[in-house]
């Protein structure tokens, strides 16, 4: 095929866009929207960088500019590489060599590769989902009635936006719902004042770039208000409703969602209701650290036992997963590297104590090498309360806590999404979605 020129090139602003994407993306972007049969294909180094850029903006503008477009969506939503991969595989048939994009312009055109870009909305709101439900996933203890969804979302606008001195508007999107499942992203305004800023009079209105420039140009302030949003799904099961946040329910969200979920719901003071869902084998792994501390001559061994053999059942899930041969390889690594790195007590009544840890920098055989402590610290943990106690892993380099509500990093920061994905396998959590 005949490469244009740049100056043949009609849409420069397209060609522009395209730099510093690799000669493989670009290739497989032009191969897929341009041969109908999957036979027929180019090779990426049929052509340089400029020209895979000239041939997609001059022959495939619109098609280029689609995919682009579903990057843009993706971007904008905050949605975790890593995340969005592990939904893909999950629910998709992906190809073995597909199954590891490296960048989100290879996982947009993974989407139009599978063909789901029309279900590109389900899936962000799924993707958005997975990366957060590891740590804000709530119970609430009844059933959430999901019908007529749409109607009570209306009435509940006439009924915060239309009340006398209300001063912040709200907006609710339904994404997802049928029967037990539903999806809501929620838009409000923030701040105390609003927000003025300059700009110039013919921009205004959503004008274009191609809106012709005026000799002298007019003046004119743009007031608005930012707004903040937040998504919630729903999952409604036998006898209670899973409530996954998005960002974190109670900075800032309290008077909305608590207005929301009781003039649609007719449940009072939902951010206080809620508990958070706590974690299976987590508990477990504490219970039994709990007893070794009572019983064994060695509880160090015997909770460095408990670690392996939870490590070796995540190994045999990681090999059955549909991930990718190098992720795999990847999160086999992290997990089979987790080790027993301290112990940390909370607010137990038992003990008088609001909070007490003991962590080394690898693990606590290093702690009580230095230190004769090692006696005390286990008649501590003996007389800790079960409900306190939770072991602290080395995990990647990161002290994690593993506390009866899910891991969670000791200074409080985000752990590394392969991070993340590593330990809901060690700790055989299921997908909410």
């Amino acid at each position: 095929m005949d490469v244009p020129t740049v100056s043949d090139v009609e849409d420069i602003e397209l060609y522009d866009r395209l730099e510093h994407r690799s000669p493989e993306v670009l290739c497989r972007v032009f191969n897929h929207f341009y041969f109908e049969n999957v036979a027929d294909h180019c090779d990426p180094d049929e052509y340089d960088p400029k020209g895979w850029r000239r041939l997609l903006a001059d022959a495939l503008p619109e098609e280029t500019r689609t995919w682009l477009q579903t990057y843009d969506q993706i971007v904008n939503e905050n949605v975790d590489r890593v995340h969005a991969v592990a939904h893909l595989n999950e629910t998709y048939d992906v190809p073995e060599e597909r199954r590891d994009p490296d960048t989100l312009y290879e996982l947009a055109i993974l989407i139009h590769e599978l063909g789901v870009e029309e279900q590109l909305p389900q899936f962000i709101v799924s993707a958005r989902i997975k990366q957060n439900e590891m740590k804000r996933t709530w119970v609430l203890s009844e059933e959430i009635p999901l019908s007529n969804l749409s109607e009570k979302i209306d009435s509940f606008h006439e009924s915060w936006n239309r009340r006398e001195n209300r001063t912040k508007a709200v907006l609710v999107q339904q994404e997802l719902s049928d029967e037990s499942v539903a999806s809501l992203q929620i838009f409000a305004e923030k701040g105390a004042g609003v927000t003025e800023e300059l700009t110039f009079e013919f921009r205004e209105g959503g004008q274009g770039s191609d809106t012709e420039i005026p000799e002298r140009p007019e003046l004119s302030t743009v007031r608005y208000r930012e707004l903040k949003q937040i998504r919630i799904l729903l999952k409604v099961e036998s006898g209670r409703t899973l409530v996954v946040f998005t960002d974190e329910h109670r900075r800032g969200w309290t008077g909305v969602l608590n207005g929301f979920f009781e003039h649609t719901f007719g449940i009072e003071s939902i951010t206080s209701t809620i508990d958070k869902q706590t974690v299976t084998e987590a508990t477990e792994l504490r219970k039994e650290a709990h007893e070794s501390v009572d019983i064994d001559d060695n509880p160090i061994e015997k909770m460095t036992g408990l670690i392996n053999d939870r490590s070796e059942a995540a190994l045999d899930a990681v090999d059955n997963s549909p991930h990718g041969a190098e992720r795999k390889q990847r999160l086999k690594t992290k997990i089979q590297n987790i080790e027993l790195s301290g112990s940390e007590i909370e607010d137990d009544p038992n003990l008088g104590t609001e909070e007490f840890r003991l962590i080394g920098r690898t693990n606590l055989d290093e702690v009580f090498k230095q230190v004769d402590i090692e006696d005390g610290f286990f008649q501590f943990l003996d007389r800790a309360s079960n409900e306190s106690l939770a072991l602290v892993l080395n995990v990647d380099g990161r002290h994690v806590a593993a506390r009866k509500t899910g891991p969670q990093s000791i200074d409080g920061s985000r752990l590394g999404s392969e991070t993340q994905l590593a330990l809901t396998y060690f700790f055989d959590q299921e997908g909410v979605l």
